[in-house]
Order: C-alpha cells, then structure tokens, then sequence
C-alpha cells in the first residue's frame, strides 16, 4: 500500500521503526516501545448499478479524484454505516435518486498513489427521485450500453464493474 508512511505509534506515541515483527514474516512499521505494528489497510467504498428504462445511470465526478470524468455513485463508508446504506445515501446524495439495494454486483480492488480501495458495488432499483446534479458532479444521466463513454471512465474498478455489468445486460 502507498501513501505516507506512519511515523509514531498510535498506542503509546513513541516512534515507529521498520522491521519484522514477532509473528510476522512482513517488514512493517513497528513501535519501537509497546511493539505495536501498524496494518495498512484499505479504504471501505460502495456504490451502486442504477438501470432505468434500460439505461446506465452515471455520473461525471465534479471533485478530485477523477475530476471530469464518468463514474458510478460511489463513496467511502462513514462510521456505523453498512456497505448497502453507503451506496443508497451516496447515490442519492450524488445523484437525486432514491434507490432500493437488491444484491451485490462485485467488489473491486483499486490501488491508487494515496491509498488502496475497496470497493463493494451493488445492484440498485430507483425508488423515488430523478436525476439531478450535486456539489460532487458535473453531470448526471442515464445512458445505454452503447454510449457508455468507456475511454472516460474515471477508476479501473469502476470500469471493470461497469464491464461486468455490460457483460450481463
């Protein structure tokens, strides 16, 4: 994983040192004192797979990462939140529409210069609502398969959800 390396010990404070812990095989950031070692791990993401009238809804990300380009109502879990609430609230908060889960479409790997991504899509019926823009987008619409702008797509896992979904349509 990327990102910037920890310097001190979440426990107690002290500095971190590289090396192999006890019961690891890893070189990883240790404490040099109370011997906790820090596990990277990756972000939480979900979002969803909107279909209506046979049409993909996607959005064109109006904030970094992905500035400017197409992507799926997507966000990070905030604490408390299961993966499904997070897609629901995200692709509402993203899009206007409501959504109703009905299963999980994948997860996806992402590794980015900052931070790795785990990301949990779900398949999604519209509930209430009707596309609209957001402080996070620059667009919003619905399109079929043959339109999806494949070569604008702005992160690898959300063009391999977007592929396996395609794959289904």
């Amino acid at each position: 994983m990327t990102g910037a390396p920890k310097k001190f010990c979440l426990q107690c404070g002290a500095p971190l040192t590289r090396r192999v812990p006890r019961f690891d095989s890893k070189e990883r950031d240790a404490c040099s004192r109370c011997d906790w070692v820090h596990y990277p791990q990756a972000k939480v993401a979900a979002g969803t797979i909107v279909v209506i009238d046979s049409k993909l809804l996607l959005i064109r990300r109006g904030i970094e990462p992905g500035y400017g380009k197409w992507g799926l109502p997507c966000g990070f879990l905030e604490p408390g939140e299961t993966p499904e609430q997070a897609a629901a609230r995200e692709t509402e908060e993203e899009t206007g529409v409501r959504v109703k889960i009905t299963g999980l479409h994948g997860l996806y790997h992402d590794a980015r210069p900052e931070y790795e991504v785990l990301l949990a899509f779900y398949r999604a019926e519209a509930a209430g609502g009707k596309p609209c823009l957001s402080p996070e987008t620059l667009d919003v619409r619905t399109v079929p398969v043959a339109e999806i702008p494949w070569a604008e797509i702005a992160f690898r896992s959300t063009l391999r959800a977007i592929q396996d979904w395609a794959r289904r349509a």
